[in-house]
């Protein structure tokens, strides 16, 4: 998951006009161990449109 988030913070538009803010959506279903929701968390200032 980080490799895909660093690909969409870095993105580069062709009209930042167009786009001036977003948000990125992680959905977890909680099945799994994996501790997503923790890891989100905790790396939070360096993926802010999470």
């Amino acid at each position: 998951m980080v490799k895909y988030l660093k690909d969409l913070e870095n993105q580069i538009l062709s009209s930042p006009n167009l786009l001036s803010n977003y948000e990125i959506v992680v959905v977890d279903d909680d099945v799994s161990n994996d501790d997503t929701c923790l890891w989100l968390e905790t790396n939070k200032t360096e993926f802010p449109y999470v």
